[in-house]
């Protein structure tokens, strides 16, 4: 099967659209310098400059108004402005169907080289839609674009959501309560669910706290404060 994908006009006059207005000349001479074109026959040369430069590490991140704390280096900047708390249930509804979606295969991908345990993880954390039906529905529920998708893998695919949610919802809990497995693979499986929840935990990078954000629903936008020692005298830079 060929799909093909076909510009469509919506004005009359492509005059503009065909001067081909260069925003950022010196962009363009870049690239030109690194494909080798000012090396011509023109004797072209591009301008060489000395910069002086210097650099220091972030020590402290502030989301909003709340407590500053160190910065974690392994996590870009821009993820640790931007997380917001990983949330799979609204009330008694469950959202984030594709993270459950998502989450029940890798832990099924982890559980594969200690047994056959597949069918019995699929059938206690079975993954379910809510019925589309009810008037008390949340829309966005109602209205998913993925919703025929999701109904073709209900009953069949396993909700790691709920077993994510089961793991870290309190001490003294394992991945094998109330599923029969030998006895020589709890070990493997606790391990297992050690390895899934710290993984879980570093893909969706999530902030100490639900105060603990940057994200600002009334203005639409992120606010944070960074705080780094330069060399020399000791000087605060702070910039949100």
């Amino acid at each position: 099967m060929w799909n093909r994908l076909e510009g469509r006009p919506r004005t009359a006059s492509f005059e503009r659209a065909l001067r081909a207005e260069v925003r950022d000349a010196l962009w363009m001479l870049t690239r030109q310098w690194q494909a080798g074109e000012l090396r011509a026959e023109d004797g072209g040369s591009p301008v060489f400059a000395k910069v002086h430069l210097g650099t220091t590490q972030l020590s402290e991140f502030q989301a909003g108004d709340g407590t500053p704390q160190p910065i974690d280096a392994s996590v870009p900047l821009q993820a640790q402005a931007e997380r917001l708390p990983l949330r799979l249930t609204v009330g008694a509804d469950k959202i984030a169907l594709d993270v459950r979606l998502m989450l029940g295969r890798r832990w099924l991908e982890l559980i594969a080289p200690i047994g056959s345990y597949a069918d019995a993880f699929i059938g206690k954390y079975r993954f379910e839609l809510p019925d589309p039906t009810r008037r008390d529905l949340r829309s966005d529920l109602r209205e998913c674009p993925g919703l025929a998708k999701l109904r073709a893998v209900a009953g069949r695919a396993m909700d790691g959501g709920h077993l994510f949610e089961y793991l870290t919802g309190g001490s003294g809990r394992h991945a094998y309560d109330d599923i029969g497995v030998f006895e020589p693979d709890k070990q493997p499986l606790d391990d297992t669910a050690d390895a899934f929840v710290a993984w879980a935990r570093r893909f969706f990078t999530q902030p100490s706290s639900a105060e603990a954000t940057a994200w600002r629903t009334d203005r639409l936008d992120y606010r944070f404060s960074c705080t780094s020692t330069c060399r020399g005298p000791r000087e605060d830079i702070r910039r949100g």
